[in-house]
């Protein structure tokens, strides 16, 4: 076999020296060219600590955004936390991007830090879709809009301003440099400024609202502004806040509506008794049950019977049997109720903050939640910590099965339990208008049946 490179003249081996040169020479352009495309804060005049700005997805003028545009991350996640799916649960420092859905679940918060420094805080149960938000680099402000469907939201903007709207189920604000806490629903909305102004724009109404101001819009239109913010929209923050906190011990830089002395119409202790109950009917399957061990709740519903369990939770019908003759539950709402869950009150706050000031020593037991069964409300990671308030069941729950105190079920008057107006807090929330021991009442009041 004859080999071809010894049997090339000098002029062709010139020539393929040469060729392969230029084809050295156009593969270093194309190496550099690479670099370019894929890192353009490489060429910026502008240096920059910004970490997003150097990212390969920075949105430049004129590009469109995608998919993968990242506009901000995850600072803390606490609780459970969705993203665009419901099988993607958030963690600290996972990308926002363009079009991403962020879903926040019972007992959990999260914050977030977008490229321009603004910052978003998602209370629990809140649902939010980044409608279409880009980074302006020209403006180095957030733009575009997001959709809140329900929860709380505190918005923040960078000191730069803002150039973001936020639609709600109601009406859209429009941002002017500033901050701001939403509670929102579909059938009523709250805002509060902390600082700076919001625009509002419903169906028919716009409304600039100022520094120390609050606005409600609900489903008829009708808006409203005040000075104080509701206690819904207190609550939600608090309860916000204290979530984040026990994740991140250094969460400070939150603030918190007072609320120690706000005066409500439901939910002051009273001083003494002032409603009676009258024509109370007993129910058969009671009627030779021993009445020091029932409680009837009179609801503006209905009546609700319900049996005491002695033996398995003593010192928490003690203290539910004091809490009753001093009339602490009268005039209370239900202020949290969840279909096939439950019903909450027991709060003078009527928020979920609230209590007696006096904390009951845990006393769980393995007798099942079902439905009808009366619990003791507690603090999550503290087992001694209940006081007042407690929840009624509307499905069986055995999950709930010795984690939290089991002290009573409901033995008549069910249906007027699962009448009570639902939410968070509801519209219109069902209240107790009077609680008393069935043995306390006078026997005239109490027509056998």
């Amino acid at each position: 076999m004859i080999d071809p490179l010894i049997n090339e003249g000098p002029n062709n081996i010139r020539v393929k020296m040469l060729i392969f040169g230029v084809k050295v020479l156009l593969g270093l352009f194309g190496i550099i060219a690479c670099i370019i495309i894929l890192n353009p804060g490489t060429l910026a005049s502008e240096p920059t600590n910004n970490p997003f700005l150097n990212e390969k997805n920075f949105i430049t003028k004129g590009v469109t955004p995608n998919s993968v545009a990242k506009i901000g991350d995850a600072e803390t996640i606490a609780g459970i936390v969705y993203g665009k799916d419901l099988n993607k649960r958030l963690s600290d420092g996972d990308p926002i991007k363009f079009l991403d859905k962020v879903r926040v679940g019972v007992s959990s918060a999260a914050t977030f830090r977008f490229v321009d420094n603004s910052s978003l805080t998602l209370g629990e149960n809140s649902s939010i879709l980044i409608d279409n938000l880009v980074f302006n680099p020209q403006s180095k402000v957030i733009e575009g809009a997001l959709s809140i469907t329900s929860g709380f939201l505190r918005y923040a903007s960078s000191e730069k301003g803002s150039g973001i709207s936020i639609q709600t189920p109601l009406a859209t604000i429009g941002i002017r440099g500033t901050i701001f806490d939403i509670l929102a629903s579909s059938a009523r909305v709250e805002v509060a400024v902390h600082k700076g102004e919001i625009e509002l724009n419903s169906k028919s109404k716009k409304k600039v609202v100022r520094s120390g101001e609050v606005i409600t819009l609900d489903k008829d239109d009708n808006l409203k502004v005040f000075k104080i913010p509701s206690l819904r929209i207190k609550a939600a923050a608090t309860s916000t806040y204290e979530t984040l906190k026990l994740r991140e011990k250094e969460f400070k830089l939150f603030k918190i509506y007072k609320m120690g002395n706000d005066k409500v119409n439901n939910g002051l202790i009273p001083n003494k008794c002032t409603k009676n109950i009258d024509d109370i009917i007993i129910p058969n399957n009671i009627a030779n049950t021993d009445k020091s061990k029932i409680i009837v709740m009179r609801l503006n519903t209905g009546d609700v019977f319900i049996e005491l369990r002695n033996k398995i939770a003593p010192q928490h019908i003690e203290r539910i049997k004091k809490l009753v003759r001093t009339c602490f539950y009268d005039g209370l709402q239900f202020f949290d109720v969840r279909p096939d869950f439950a019903a909450i009150t027991g709060d003078p706050l009527n928020n979920g903050s609230g209590g007696s000031g006096k904390k009951i020593k845990a006393e769980f037991s393995e007798i099942p939640f079902i439905t009808g069964s009366v619990g003791m409300i507690r603090e999550q990671k503290k087992p001694n910590s209940a006081d007042s308030q407690f929840f009624i069941t509307l499905n069986s729950l055995p999950h709930l099965t010795g984690k939290y105190t089991n002290w009573g079920l409901v033995v008549s008057g069910m249906e007027n339990i699962k009448s009570l107006p639902i939410g968070r807090p509801p519209e219109k929330p069902g209240f107790i208008e009077a609680m008393r021991l069935l043995a306390d009442l006078p026997f005239v009041n109490i027509l056998n049946r």
